[in-house]
């Protein structure tokens, strides 16, 4: 199969192309993200609080963080799209072999606490990526 294929492109080729096969590109390096959730202000208020999130990429490969999607003890959730990541960042990316950080107000219905934070990204090799953590307030018992 392969001989047929160089059969075929030096065919389709010009008298300067050389008789190499053409190989996709691939990524050689995997990107790698981490998040953190810290909820911000005092632990009475931990249902309506601004949460900073902090999220690391280790390989070098940067990515669009497509959106950030907060979901609640009782099941209701907040989401913030890459508009809205862009108009507290300046951006929506996410640089290779950084660390990037947001802050982002959120309201849990009836005094419930935040229970699971989950990015979505597309990095710079067309690859997709879901990172999860659980938000937590440095006085919570057990934190």
């Amino acid at each position: 199969m392969a001989l047929g294929v160089t059969a075929l492109i030096s065919a389709c080729g010009d008298a300067t192309t050389p008789d190499a096969p053409v190989v996709a590109p691939t990524a050689s390096v995997s990107a790698s993200y981490q998040m953190t959730a810290v909820i911000l202000g005092p632990v009475s208020s931990d249902d309506d609080a601004d949460l900073q999130v902090r999220l690391r990429e280790a390989e070098g490969v940067g990515a669009n963080l497509n959106f950030l999607r907060l979901t609640c003890g009782n099941g209701a959730s907040r989401e913030w799209g890459a508009g809205a990541i862009a108009k507290v960042l300046g951006r929506n990316r996410v640089p290779g072999a950084t660390e990037t950080e947001i802050v982002v107000h959120y309201l849990c219905p009836n005094s419930s606490r935040p229970l699971r934070l989950l990015a979505d990204l597309s990095d710079d090799h067309g690859f997709h990526h879901q990172v999860e953590a659980a938000p937590f307030h440095p006085d919570w018992p057990g934190a």
